[in-house]
């Protein structure tokens, strides 16, 4: 189990100055709330190779979205869910990448390269947050490659997640020599503050769709489980408990339920559980795994 979780970890961890009417722009609005929720797209491993998929959140209509001759994978939606980020590596460009939502229109964005992965929208789809894995920092950059700016210093910071009023930037750093959750705001001026700390590992954070929690990762006795807490890092509660990891939780767009993967015993699939722990739902089903998914806005 712990060697299959690391193979995920390991395959995924990872301008131009603006124009006078680039320098200005309007301020972004919070993401209408509660959103309706679409299809759930995720990466799915097989021969140690990543295509993306999505599925409706029953499980049916499986849908591939990107080309099978190249490795992609955590794939993120835009607000407006007409289109989706991710990750792709292969020949050609590689870097960040977008399609639109039925994987048609693939295009790279300009000033991303290889190392970089875990895209984020922000909430007003103009920019896209990622980490790189070749300076471990968060960046932000406009889908047509302008604009690229550093958030984050320090060591080793990943899995960027944009609130959903567009402020701040939620995302994960071993700076105190563990993985822990730390919120900065979104142009990386100021101090992070650290959300979790402790002496186990927190990460890969998603806000929920009002901006007032936070759902993560949490590893515990070497199994992960899925935690939230409250936007100032109050609040812990567990999520999920059994056996087997569960890890990357994304909020439904109505903010009721959380998606996540999760170690079935043979592999990982996708799970659905409502907000207060009960309910778990499986979503998909075969003998591959399933990571990273993430619930499209309808």
């Amino acid at each position: 189990m712990k060697r299959i979780a690391s193979l995920a970890v390991a395959c995924l961890m990872l301008a131009p100055p603006a124009s006078a009417e680039e320098a200005s722009p309007a301020s972004p609005e919070p993401r209408a709330f509660p959103g309706a929720n679409g299809r759930i797209a995720f990466g799915r491993l097989s021969n140690n190779h990543w295509l993306i998929f999505s599925i409706t959140d029953t499980g049916a209509g499986a849908i591939l979205l990107t080309d099978r001759s190249m490795n992609s994978y955590t794939p993120a939606w835009a607000p407006d869910g007409t289109r989706f980020a991710y990750r792709r590596r292969g020949d050609g460009a590689q870097g960040i990448w977008t399609a639109k939502a039925d994987g048609k229109g693939a295009a790279h964005v300009p000033n991303t390269k290889w190392t970089a992965g875990y895209p984020a929208w922000s909430p007003d789809g103009q920019e896209i947050a990622y980490s790189d894995e070749a300076d471990a920092q968060v960046w932000r950059i406009k889908p047509n490659g302008d604009g690229k700016t550093q958030v984050t210093t320090g060591r080793k910071n990943y899995a960027p997640a944009w609130s959903p009023d567009g402020t701040t930037i939620a995302f994960t750093s071993d700076r105190d020599g563990d993985a822990e959750i730390f919120v900065i705001n979104a142009d990386g001026s100021g101090n992070a503050t650290q959300l979790t700390n402790n002496t186990i590992d927190d990460a890969y954070p998603d806000w929920s769709p009002d901006g007032t929690k936070l759902a993560f990762q949490r590893r515990r006795s070497g199994d992960l489980e899925i935690f939230t807490m409250n936007a100032d890092g109050s609040g812990v509660a567990r999520i999920t408990n059994h056996l087997g990891s569960d890890q990357t939780p994304v909020w439904s767009p109505n903010g009721n339920r959380i998606a996540y993967a999760a170690w079935d015993g043979f592999d990982y699939e996708i799970y659905t559980i409502l907000k207060d722990g009960t309910k778990r739902q499986q979503v998909t089903s075969n003998s591959l795994n399933d990571y990273f998914p993430d619930w499209e806005p309808a």
